[in-house]
């Protein structure tokens, strides 16, 4: 896959990753070792795997943290993102937008389009329905249906007049868990979807 014609992740694609990484693929496949904004970088873990990338957080302790490894990272709001537009070929927001309101994750969304590329990837990580409000400072799921509608359904407008240069690429269910059962498990995500799941890997095309 190059980054002008992206397609969704196959079957075939996250064996032959997960096999060769030892790790979940999904970031390898969509964004790799591209130009990266890690949005909410906290201290550092995806800066740490890929060389290309840089991080902005809100939180000063976190960006101090990265910055005393090498990191190249802000502190930023990913709500004000100050960053020249169309500049990344991809955005990643782990486990963040649920933290959000519908207002302010429509902000996120407009923000992380600003400095995207076109064709560029913006990959978002977040609970499922059930595990969402599980943590008290979870605002509300998005499962991907809910990115869909607002990319495509006019109804949705209730937000304000905006018009988001994104479309919905793909989505993939995940299933959480810890050591060795998890990874065990997790091999069933790309053959047998939880129709519940515990998570969910949600990427965006900038168009």
């Amino acid at each position: 896959m190059n980054a002008e014609t992206p397609r969704p992740m196959t079957w075939r694609d996250y064996y032959s990753l997960a096999k060769k990484h030892r790790r979940a693929p999904y970031i390898d496949y969509y964004l790799g070792n591209r130009r990266v904004l890690d949005a909410g970088c906290g201290e550092g873990l995806m800066l740490a795997r890929y060389s290309n990338w840089q991080g902005i957080d809100i939180d000063p302790e976190l960006v101090r943290k990265c910055q005393s490894k090498g990191f190249q990272a802000e502190v930023m709001s990913v709500l004000n993102i100050q960053l020249p537009e169309c500049s990344f070929d991809g955005v990643h927001a782990a486990q963040m937008i649920e933290h959000f309101p519908p207002a302010q994750a429509l902000t996120f969304l407009q923000e992380a389009s600003k400095i995207l590329k076109p064709g560029g990837l913006l990959l978002l990580t977040t609970p499922g329905i059930k595990r969402v409000w599980n943590t008290f400072s979870h605002i509300r799921p998005y499962p991907p249906i809910s990115l869909y509608k607002l990319l495509n359904v006019p109804t949705e407008g209730y937000l304000g007049k905006t018009s988001l240069p994104l479309k919905l690429l793909a989505s993939h269910a995940t299933r959480a868990g810890n050591g060795l059962a998890a990874r065990i498990t997790a091999l069933l995500d790309p053959i047998l979807p939880a129709s519940d799941p515990d998570g969910w890997i949600i990427v965006c095309e900038k168009i």
